[in-house]
């Protein structure tokens, strides 16, 4: 049974002037936020929870998390010198009634004091890093352990599964962080950690307080289950239920404008399969489209690609685009029971395929090794086989489609970031498996692993130019050299499951 992890990320503003508002549970980012004490909570667009507080009490918000591994939450900048000195904020969750971790901070002078603790131990150890580099470490610490002037921070809390908790604080810029009785330094993250003998379960809520005048902004929210943070898109709703692997994500409060639904965050992937339970035929025009963004070329957020499809009444018509990589041409494949009965090559216009039925996907996937030359590929899988029409062929029965993008301008050097799965006119889906591939730089052939033979790949390409992954290319320059060498040895032997 995998334990709940990572993640309740804030950042808090706190100024004067609080409205008069009445105090309700909002929905906002698909999740369920209710008013702690004598807060009252605004929604200002698709982006933004105010938070008002009455700056006497610790008023803030709880967010209804049902039951999942993590959770995170974004907030607008912060300054300690903007609120009186012993403003306090805090951040708790629980499983069920029970705490699991708690962090707080106590503005001092123009700067935050920060404490922390879990519910196995308020004796933690304490790392202070600036991008991979360890500064400076406290060991078997307690209470105030430190304090940082930083204007905005990032919390996020871990159990990892192995004996470890972690909270860690991470800054946009860096910052000055002095832990007690030790040099001040300037970092970006501080990592606050202890170790248990086991989790209390799925994370249930989240509470967010703040003791002091002001308000503060709300941004963005986002839950895990299968070891990923899921973010609602539009006025899509999310609900968790079960222990994962057991358990399930559900999409409601489905619209007609096609932008409702699911975002999957991955950071750095090689790719992502997801599963959902069978739906039922909806109405015509009906629609699901799954867009993969990430980093291409060094350039992040980049559009990829993406598949989709729409009811038309009396079949199911599937198109594609991967012109995010410079794709203008694709190879569609279908295959049934794992064999591949068809295969077209040159498909320039975006439909790909039709499903003569009404029937949806219950799967889908989106790889950046699904070919040898890590060519990116979006895929649609079936409960069962349909006849179904690829460009210029007649009817072949199947259960899965695969688009592949031809001769991709990135030379297939990218990595998925995010996915999302945009609905219309679709009845509530359920999803109760997500697999994801972590990006494995350095490994060329594509075994997870970093050994010999891929250093063998790059060697035998030392030089090349007009090179591409699978040549041995770790920066997506377009050629082998010293940096993708030393880029190979640096990670040589690691394991990238």
């Amino acid at each position: 049974m995998r334990t709940w992890t990572r993640w309740l990320t804030t950042a808090v503003v706190l100024t004067a002037g609080v409205p008069a508002l009445q105090a309700q549970t909002v929905t906002f980012r698909g999740l369920q936020h209710s008013p702690i004490g004598s807060a009252s909570l605004l929604q200002i667009g698709p982006d933004t929870l105010e938070v008002f507080t009455s700056g006497t009490t610790a008023d803030g918000f709880s967010v209804n998390l049902m039951s999942v591994e993590s959770a995170t939450g974004t907030f607008s900048g912060l300054s300690p010198s903007s609120v009186p000195t012993g403003s306090v904020w805090r951040a708790e969750t629980f499983s069920g009634a029970a705490s699991q971790s708690e962090f707080n901070a106590v503005a001092s002078g123009g700067k935050w004091d920060f404490d922390a603790g879990f519910f196995v131990s308020t004796v933690v150890d304490v790392d202070v890093y600036f991008g991979d580099t360890l500064l400076t470490a406290a060991s078997g610490v307690s209470g105030t352990l430190g304090a940082h002037g930083a204007d905005a921070w990032t919390i996020t809390y871990l159990e990892d599964g192995d004996g470890t908790l972690e909270t860690t604080l991470s800054f946009a810029s860096p910052t000055t962080i002095t832990l007690l009785g030790q040099p001040s330094v300037t970092g970006d993250r501080i990592v606050i950690s202890t170790t248990f003998g086991g989790g209390r379960g799925p994370l249930s809520s989240v509470s967010v307080t703040a003791q002091g005048p002001g308000v503060f902004f709300v941004n963005d929210a986002t839950i895990g289950l299968f070891g990923n943070q899921h973010r609602a898109l539009g006025q899509a709703t999310l609900q968790a239920s079960g222990t994962c692997p057991a358990c399930t994500l559900t999409l409601g409060n489905i619209g007609s404008s096609g932008v409702d639904g699911v975002r999957t965050l991955l950071e750095d992937a090689d790719g992502l399969e997801v599963i959902n339970g069978v739906l039922p035929s909806g109405p015509t025009g009906a629609s699901r489209t799954i867009i993969a963004r990430g980093v291409v070329s060094e350039v992040p957020d980049t559009r990829i690609g993406e598949i989709s499809v729409v009811d038309s009444g009396s079949s199911m018509v599937i198109s594609s685009d991967l012109s995010g990589l410079g794709v203008t041409s694709r190879t569609v494949e279908l295959y049934d029971d794992g064999v591949r009965v068809a295969r077209v090559t040159g498909v320039t216009g975006p439909q790909v395929g039709t499903v003569l039925s009404r029937a949806w996907p219950i799967s889908y996937k989106v790889s950046a090794r699904r070919v040898p030359g890590l060519d990116p590929a979006f895929e649609f899988g079936f409960d069962t086989d349909y006849g179904f029409t690829l460009p210029g062929l007649g009817p072949t029965n199947g259960d899965r489609i695969v688009v592949i993008g031809e001769n991709p301008v990135a030379g297939g050097a990218f990595t998925i970031g995010s996915v999302d799965d945009q609905q219309g006119d679709l009845p509530g889906l359920d999803i109760g498996q997500e697999d994801h591939d972590p990006f494995c730089q350095g490994d060329f052939n594509n075994t997870n692993s970093v050994d010999l033979s891929d250093l063998g790949i790059l060697l035998t390409n030392f030089g090349l130019f007009d090179a591409g992954v699978e040549d041995g290319d770790t920066t997506g320059e377009g050629d082998v050299d010293l940096e993708d060498l030393a880029n190979v040895l640096a990670i040589f032997g690691s394991n990238c499951d």
